[in-house]
């Protein structure tokens, strides 16, 4: 019975260890694509937003999640994503904004939003986006999962649009 046992945890051990390895795999994969693609171009000749953005944005492109609508700025430099709810927007994760360089474009004045918050999901706290301006109310997003400690994986990019 013992033995049964030892075989059990040493199966789920293996698949548990090829499943991460697969995850990182696919994660440095992705990263790798996401940052040879053109929105790395416009990324790194955007600026910091300026003045920072403060009250609703709409997603116009991209994003990962269809519900995810938009984000909502505070002066306070908090602010909520905004999911659509029974066609409503309603605040959905926290995050908090500080001006930082980008994670891989340390060239690159960014504003980085934290989603490292106790009343976010324990899924989406790992999450890290930067924004760039690109445009007159026009800022385009990069996402960032920092699984791999040291490494964060860079999974897409959005674009927002200040709602007047």
């Amino acid at each position: 019975m013992f033995r049964v046992f030892l075989f059990f945890l040493r199966t789920i051990a293996a698949f548990l260890l090829v499943l991460a390895a697969m995850t990182i795999v696919s994660g440095f994969v992705l990263t790798w694509m996401v940052r040879s693609s053109v929105d790395q171009r416009v990324f790194k000749e955007g600026s910091l937003p300026s003045p920072a953005p403060i009250g609703t944005t709409t997603l116009s492109e991209g994003g990962i999640f269809p519900s995810w609508k938009g984000k909502e700025f505070s002066a306070s430099g908090t602010g909520v994503d905004l999911i659509e709810s029974n066609n409503t927007l309603v605040p959905s994760a926290v995050f908090y904004t500080s001006v930082n360089t980008g994670i891989f474009d340390t060239e690159t004045s960014v504003l980085q939003m934290n989603y490292n918050d106790a009343r976010n999901p324990l899924w989406l706290r790992p999450v890290l986006q930067e924004i760039v301006q690109i445009g007159s109310g026009t800022y385009l997003g990069k996402i960032h999962v920092r699984l791999v400690p040291l490494y964060p994986f860079t999974i897409g990019y959005f674009k927002l649009t200040t709602v007047r």
